[in-house]
């Protein structure tokens, strides 16, 4: 396959789009002052100097024979007067946070000639995935749901087992279980402080995929649902603790079967007392009308207002993490329907709701023996392999759009057969058969959208 470049040099401005890692760009003439460029078998170095319309811009590409080294620096003063310089790891992927356009790129855009294309003062960033799974392990997940042939226990072991893949280098995985207690009192809420709350510190999952399954495999639920000073863990690991180091986005993915409670701050009526909301009075250790009511303290149920419904308590802290930049996936697995409306909020507030029209809630709710399965792959998928590329701005000239995935340009049609196509409706382009299988399956590093230029020419 060759491959030719009709038209003009190009600028290409990158924009942050998405968690995917999307590079968005523009195109500017870049004219030749004579300064061009060299080239030697074992790397290849162009540095072009030009103006146009007062704008300058300087672009050095070096790459090592065998790909070992790949660098891009470019600088390029816009109309503000300001410059900025990125540097691109090899091969084009990136191991930080940021890069500008592909060296690969770079050196397609203009072989041969004098001109190069220059970034602009925005480079897009890279963004790995962090995701910290939140599981409520208090006791009514060792319950078997009506129609359900295992406890929601083990059939959350079973999805997260095969949802997560230790080969997956798209998204690092941690967990944090609420409580974490040997205990099995339903108003046990034991739970240990700050980020040493966290069970598993969130990494690579090669090594922290097989932890969580042992982790998941040898637990035995058991306790209340301090759901609160769980997400108040989540917080300090990602902002003071060692999760701060992390580099990219940063999630908490919350799973839980029911309303939370544990704050023994506050008293409530029967209708916000989770024991009574569940139909499950018996918790009191007798029936009465209000399991929280303090008159109803025993032995089994020492401190009856840890029993009362939290949910404000949550909304703050899904509130604090928002603030932080870390957004909160909310999954209720069967025995949250009472809570459906208090899942929306945390769903609302975390910043990541469902957003089909089709369903009911704005949380992830699982139905089915293979509900929860579901549910983490359309979480996962939507994190990284989305198909759909949103674009900052509408392109001025639909025929002049380039799309590139993993550095590699895609055309828009291969044998009449599309690529990928512009939604005007929601100003994104959408990569379509083949494409979008890979990205889907696989998953992509990058995606990156040039507008304004004349497209390649594949043959």
């Amino acid at each position: 396959m060759t491959m030719q470049r009709l038209g003009s040099n190009w600028l290409a401005l990158g924009l942050v789009a998405g968690a995917l890692g999307i590079a968005v760009g523009a195109c500017t003439k870049v004219e030749d002052d004579g300064k061009n460029s060299t080239s030697g078998n074992g790397g290849a170095t162009a540095t072009t100097k030009g103006a146009t319309g007062g704008k300058t811009g300087t672009t050095t590409a070096t790459t090592s024979k065998g790909g070992t080294t790949s660098t891009a620096t470019a600088t390029a003063t816009n109309n503000g007067g300001t410059s900025a310089t990125i540097t691109v790891p090899a091969g084009g992927a990136s191991t930080g946070t940021t890069a500008g356009q592909c060296p690969d790129l770079l050196k397609i855009l203009s072989p041969g000639e004098a001109g190069v294309c220059s970034t602009s003062k925005v480079a897009a960033k890279f963004s790995q995935i962090n995701m910290l799974i939140v599981v409520d392990k208090s006791g009514s997940m060792s319950t078997v749901p009506n129609g359900y042939q295992k406890t929601k226990w083990a059939g959350a072991v079973d999805s997260l087992k095969t949802a997560l893949t230790p080969s997956d280098t798209l998204i690092k995985y941690g967990m944090l279980l609420f409580p974490y207690s040997s205990t099995a009192a339903a108003t046990s809420c034991e739970l240990a402080t700050g980020e040493t709350a966290v069970n598993i510190p969130v990494g690579v999952a090669a090594e922290t995929v097989p932890k969580i399954n042992d982790l998941m495999g040898t637990t035995t639920p058991g306790g209340g649902t301090p759901t609160a000073a769980a997400l108040a863990s989540a917080l300090d690991y990602y902002t003071s603790g060692a999760g701060v180091l992390l580099e990219g986005q940063k999630y908490v993915l919350l799973v839980t079967d029911g309303g939370p409670n544990c704050n023994a701050g506050i008293a409530c009526l029967p209708g916000s007392c989770t024991a009574n909301m569940d139909n499950s009075p018996a918790v009191c250790g007798k029936t009465v009308a209000n399991c929280c009511d303090v008159s109803v303290k025993s032995a089994q149920n020492p401190n009856p207002q840890t029993l009362c419904l939290d949910d404000q308590n949550v909304l703050t802290k899904i509130q604090a993490l928002a603030a932080e930049g870390i957004k909160t996936f909310v999954v209720g697995i069967p025995g949250t329907e009472a809570y459906a409306g208090y899942l929306d909020a945390f769903a609302t507030a975390g910043g990541v709701p469902v957003t089909d029209p089709a369903k009911t809630h704005k949380y992830y709710e699982v139905t089915g023996e293979n509900g929860l399965l579901d549910t983490f792959n359309t979480i996962t998928t939507s994190l990284v392999r989305s198909c759909t590329v949103p674009l900052e701005q509408a392109p001025q000239d639909l025929s002049n759009i380039n799309v590139a995935i993993d550095c590699s340009p895609v055309p828009q049609t291969t044998g009449g057969v599309p690529n990928w196509h512009y939604d005007e409706t929601a100003q994104s382009i959408v990569i379509e058969g083949g494409q979008c299988t890979h990205i889907t399956s696989k998953g992509v590093n990058r995606v990156d959208v040039v507008l304004g230029c004349v497209p390649f020419v594949i043959n």
